[in-house]
């Protein structure tokens, strides 16, 4: 199961952040 810390690591990188709203979107 995913941590809020991992989550928090994961969403903290910018590049990572523009691709999942890419994906989400």
């Amino acid at each position: 199961m995913t941590t809020i810390q991992q989550l928090n690591d994961f969403i903290s990188n910018p590049e990572l952040n523009d691709s999942i709203a890419q994906i989400w979107t």
